[in-house]
């Protein structure tokens, strides 16, 4: 799905829910249940919440990672991350 999201950015509303069908058909997955899902106004409406709650922690993209807790406070790693760059934020979480 990420190799093929900037040719998807471009389509309009029904080119990008043919294209997903398409897509789930050539995956093998239940086209009539991935149809329900994609036409969805609940499940929209719940994407639109998490994104929107994704906004408002700072969260401008995938992946994004908040390490930490309440109490210390947090901190974001944007992007594909190597292993040492959650050591280093982990390991200095520790203290």
């Amino acid at each position: 799905m990420f190799e093929n999201q900037v040719q998807w950015s471009r389509l309009g509303t029904g080119e990008l829910d043919n294209s997903l069908v398409k897509y789930s058909q050539d995956l093998g997955l239940d086209v009539t249940s991935f149809e329900t899902c994609l036409s969805s106004d609940e499940i929209a409406d719940e994407v639109d919440q998490d994104a929107l709650e994704a906004r408002n922690y700072g969260a401008s993209g995938t992946p994004t990672f908040f390490i930490g807790n309440e109490k210390d406070g947090f901190t974001k790693l944007v992007g594909a991350q190597p292993y040492s760059s959650f050591k280093q934020v982990i390991d200095s979480q520790l203290g």
